[in-house]
């Protein structure tokens, strides 16, 4: 008999991956059939699919049951028409092939982690909250620390050039969210205001301890932040290798976030050495997002005296 299979869809860049992994094997933990596919387009935006390279992880499906589950996906997934997506879902649900999207405030839904009982559905989207794998942490930890040798090697000479498990390190993330309808959603989040306000703080909690600036847009910190002799820019990484400026920031004392799922899990990992976490107040402007960020998580302001 056919068991019912849940495939996660991996899409985006790292830390995107990071959370759909993480569901997948929160789903595994639980005893159920599930396997990964690789998004179509996952090579055509940020540095493609990486998990393979950095992490010892289950491999994504290929060959033929790629075909077949990226025909039915992306029948499943239509949404630029909306009459033709929904016609398409209807009639897929008959041969039990139905797809589970995130919503759009990244609300945890513990019906995510559910067994189904017939076909085949499709889970599309970040899944950035830790309630969808808080049972399988510990493991999820041990996996995402342990990386492959090659990875392993670059980082410990990068870390070596640096003084960042004794500093601070503040993310700054720009690049896509400053384009189209990223900004309004994204981009207007963390604002100059979030950034200095959070430096002072953490200068105040971590008094003469070097801040490692970690940004998408040196030229826009340069230009906009007061630069002391213990601010400076973390060293510049070739294309491809920002994970090494995740795990610079994970080896921190204190990480201020910015609103990323690529600080979310460098701040996420640094909790195991108590690392002090400071976060925005919010995920995105459209909405609330009460379960994207965890509530013993530090929230700093734009408004210094809010």
């Amino acid at each position: 008999m056919f068991k019912p299979l849940h495939i996660i869809v991996l899409n985006g860049g790292l830390g995107n991956q990071m959370s759909q992994y993480a569901l997948f094997y929160s789903k595994k933990a639980l005893g159920h059939n599930v396997a990964i596919l690789l998004h179509p387009q996952i090579g055509q935006k940020h540095n493609g699919y990486l998990l393979d390279t950095l992490f010892f992880v289950e491999r994504p499906l290929s060959g033929f049951l790629e075909a077949l589950a990226t025909i039915l996906f992306r029948s499943l997934a239509i949404r630029k028409y909306p009459l033709l997506g929904s016609a398409s879902r209807l009639l897929l649900s008959l041969f039990f092939c139905n797809i589970i999207f995130e919503s759009d405030d990244y609300s945890f839904h513990p019906t995510v982690l559910k067994r189904s009982r017939l076909g085949i559905t499709f889970f599309f989207g970040g899944w950035h909250s830790e309630k969808y794998f808080l049972h399988a942490s510990n493991h999820l930890y041990k996996l995402f620390s342990n990386l492959k040798p090659n990875a392993a090697s670059l980082l410990e000479s990068f870390l070596d050039s640096t003084n960042a498990s004794s500093g601070v390190g503040l993310h700054i993330r720009r690049g896509d969210y400053m384009k189209n309808h990223d900004l309004s959603k994204f981009g207007s989040v963390c604002k100059k205001s979030y950034f200095i306000n959070a430096l002072s703080v953490v200068q105040r909690q971590f008094p003469g301890r070097p801040v490692f600036i970690i940004t998408d847009d040196p030229e826009w910190a340069k230009n906009n932040l007061d630069f002391s002799p213990f601010i400076v820019l973390a060293p510049a990484v070739p294309k491809g290798y920002d994970w090494l400026h995740l795990y610079l920031l994970s080896s921190c004392q204190g990480i201020v976030m910015s609103n990323s799922t690529f600080s979310w899990w460098a701040a996420w990992l640094a909790e195991r050495h108590e690392a002090l976490i400071y976060r925005p107040r919010f995920f995105i402007s459209t909405s609330s997002t009460p379960d994207i960020y965890p509530s013993r998580w530090r929230i700093i302001d734009d408004d210094p005296m809010g």
